[in-house]
């Protein structure tokens, strides 16, 4: 039409995440001093199953929580000397050993809510369904009322 100018689209991210990416993947970065930075110190269990450090842990979920369904990758940037440690070349499977055990917990914890949730609605279902039958009537003598045998005034 004339008279009207013309529309362009312009498309921009409102809200850009603070993630670096390589090939369409978010990359969740952390720099440590030492693999110690990562998991909990006060844990005694072996290098592969100890429990991530609670900042650690918060700050990767965070990020995973914040770019929602889009594909990520978890990269630690340690100094050289510890890069070549063994513990180091088994960070991968530390990693997914206490996301791994984290999610069985949940799983159970879950399952037990939801057992409860039901032997309540059961519990609660079941004892009040007399009671409500009951409130519903007009009057428990109400049809005794109505039958002819019932004593009428004269």
């Amino acid at each position: 039409m004339a008279g009207r100018p013309e529309r362009t689209s312009v498309v921009a991210d409102l809200d850009p995440l603070p993630y670096r990416t390589d090939q369409g993947t978010a990359l969740i970065e952390l720099r440590l001093n030492s693999l110690a930075q990562l998991f909990n110190v006060f844990d005694p269990s072996p290098f592969h199953r100890k429990d991530l450090d609670r900042d650690a842990e918060d700050y990767i979920v965070g990020a995973l929580r914040e770019l929602g369904p889009r594909p990520a990758r978890l990269v630690l940037h340690l100094p050289g000397a510890e890069a070549a440690t063994a513990e180091a070349q088994e960070l991968g499977a530390a990693i997914r050993n206490f996301f791994a055990f984290q999610a069985q917990i949940t799983a159970r914890d879950l399952r037990l809510e939801l057992r409860r949730g039901r032997d309540s609605w059961r519990s609660a279902s079941s004892s009040s369904a007399p009671a409500c039958c009951c409130a519903s009537s007009p009057s428990p003598l109400e049809p005794a009322r109505s039958s002819p045998f019932w004593p009428r005034a004269c």
